[in-house]
């Protein structure tokens, strides 16, 4: 799957599925919560409205 489908989108599906984050999650994502070791899930944004995620 990952082989078909291009840049930008191979790499949003690969993180969601490596990392089980959910839609929110991912769109929330920023360079400051990426280390070399892990990454976090500080926000969560839906529609125009960033809270916390669930957990």
């Amino acid at each position: 799957m990952l082989t078909v489908l291009p840049e930008p989108a191979a790499t949003v599906v690969a993180v969601a599925a490596f990392t089980g984050m959910r839609r929110g999650e991912l769109r929330g994502l920023l360079w400051e919560n990426y280390s070399q070791a892990e990454l976090r899930a500080s926000q969560s944004v839906w529609e125009s409205f960033i809270t916390e995620p669930k957990t």
